[in-house]
Order: C-alpha cells, then sequence, then structure tokens
C-alpha cells in the first residue's frame, strides 16, 4: 500500500510496477550529457596555460554559529582558532 509522507506518496518497488523506457532513455541520456561535459572540463584543465577560476568565498549562511549547541562545538571552535591564527600570519601550533 503507498504511503504518504510529507505530502507525496511513496510506492515499495512491487507496487510501482515497470518503468516507462522512455524515461529510462532520457535519463540515460541526460547522464550521458553530463560526462561529456566534465569530460570537456577535464580536458580544459589539461591544456597548457589553464589557470583556474579565482577561488569564492563561502557565503555567510554557512558560519560559525552553525556547530553551537552541538557535540561538535569544542571541535570547531578549536578548528577555528587555528584558522584564524594562520590567517593572521601567526604559527601553526
Amino acid at each position: 500500500m503507498p504511503e504518504e509522507i510529507g505530502g507525496k506518496i511513496f510506492y515499495s518497488a512491487e507496487e510501482s510496477g515497470p518503468l516507462d523506457p522512455e524515461m529510462v532513455a532520457l535519463a540515460k541520456a541526460r547522464v550521458a550529457d553530463r560526462i561529456k561535459e566534465l569530460e570537456a572540463q577535464e580536458e580544459l584543465k589539461k591544456r597548457p596555460g589553464y589557470t583556474p577560476p579565482p577561488h569564492k568565498e563561502v557565503s555567510g549562511r554557512f558560519g560559525r554559529d552553525d556547530f553551537v549547541g552541538t557535540e561538535y562545538e569544542q571541535w570547531a571552535n578549536n578548528a577555528w582558532a587555528e584558522d584564524d591564527r594562520e590567517h593572521e600570519g601567526g604559527e601553526h601550533q
């Protein structure tokens, strides 16, 4: 029997029936296209004179407060303290 979770309906493998061949072919074509794109990107990296794009900073949305109140809080504080010392030119211990 299908199960509804969060407004979505989930079927077991037996209930869902066979997959539509057209959908399977479309999915395979999309995967093949994506693989070609990735291979083309890798080829660009192998060219002489290639320079990688500049590094983008992660937005503040992924801030240091994500670990506050979790079991990882002390670990995160220690790791950030080390990063801060390195960025300030201090010695890494």
